[in-house]
């Protein structure tokens, strides 16, 4: 990587500017884009294959682990699709393949549509059988460093302090806007930007970053969001520590960090947070960068 050095604003605190990769060319952007790490890495538009096996998906960790190195990559679990819909023996050859790379390279697990904490202990313990699995078959691996949720459903922030028992981070992604709103992307009209610069949206993104704060845990943002530069001094305020953002953006992104004062940032987003319009709220973020800029 280009520059893979932490990311501090302009008064000292220290934010995480990872990758979003979903393909081989994404992968080769973050490698050049000084992304600290792979924020996100979803596994299904890497294979031609419409549902990759263990070997296959075994085969794309260990390459991608081969140009990350040790900077950490947090896989999404792509067979998960909670526990009354998710076939175990998919999941687990998943889990496999994930064990034997991440002893190669260092991995985390991110679980989507996570709705109840039921859910993470049971690939946990799913993730145990298939330890056992490969003990059983004198197989190397390393189990992965972290397991977290994609906080894109309520249920997730509603059940916050039981989810932090057994959730070491917390992504607000793609879904959040759609599960909050109970609406698909083709129901929306107008402006979609200014969905995410909704009350509603805003406040439920603060208290997911002030819960997971408070518990000592680690909030990150991977929506569309983050490639709205005026969103980028919301977010540092409301406390998010990990900005998951397209490799094109990244070095974008973190110029505009080291230029925004953290302390100056809570104030944006405490102000932005209070308008009941999303139009006042996206142009006065749109003002205070402005401002920025210009200092």
């Amino acid at each position: 990587m280009t520059e893979n050095a932490a990311t501090i604003t302009a008064d000292g605190k220290i934010i995480r500017i990872t990758a979003k990769v979903q393909t081989g060319e994404q992968l080769a952007g973050a490698a050049e884009s000084g992304a600290e790490a792979i924020g996100l890495l979803d596994l299904r538009g890497f294979s031609g294959q419409e549902q990759p096996d263990g070997e296959e998906q075994y085969r794309i960790y260990r390459e991608i682990s081969k140009i990350m190195g040790d900077r950490p990559v947090t896989a999404v679990i792509t067979n998960w699709r909670g526990h009354r819909q998710t076939d175990p023996d998919l999941l687990k050859s998943q889990l496999r393949a994930l064990l034997r790379a991440s002893n190669h390279g260092n991995f985390s697990l991110v679980l989507p549509g996570v709705s109840q904490v039921s859910e993470i202990i049971k690939v946990k313990e799913l993730l145990g059988e298939a330890q056992a699995e490969l003990e059983e078959g004198n197989t190397p691996f390393r189990r992965p460093g972290e397991i977290g949720v994609m906080a894109d459903i309520p249920a997730v922030l509603a059940a916050m302090e039981i989810f932090c028992f057994e959730s070491r981070f917390f992504i607000s992604g793609d879904n959040t806007i759609n599960c909050l709103f109970a609406a698909g992307s083709e129901s929306r009209s107008g402006d979609d930007l200014l969905y995410y610069f909704d009350p509603a949206h805003l406040s439920y993104l603060q208290e997911l970053a002030e819960r997971a704060c408070r518990r000592q845990k680690r909030a990150g943002i991977s929506s569309p969001m983050v490639s709205e530069p005026a969103a980028i001094p919301l977010l540092l305020g409301m406390g998010y520590e990990e900005i998951i953002a397209p490799p094109e953006i990244i070095p974008a992104t973190r110029g505009l960090i080291r230029r925004i004062n953290a302390h100056s940032a809570k104030l944006i987003a405490s102000k932005a947070i209070s308008y009941w319009e999303p139009e006042k709220s996206l142009r006065y973020c749109r003002d205070c960068l402005a401002k920025m800029v210009r200092l």
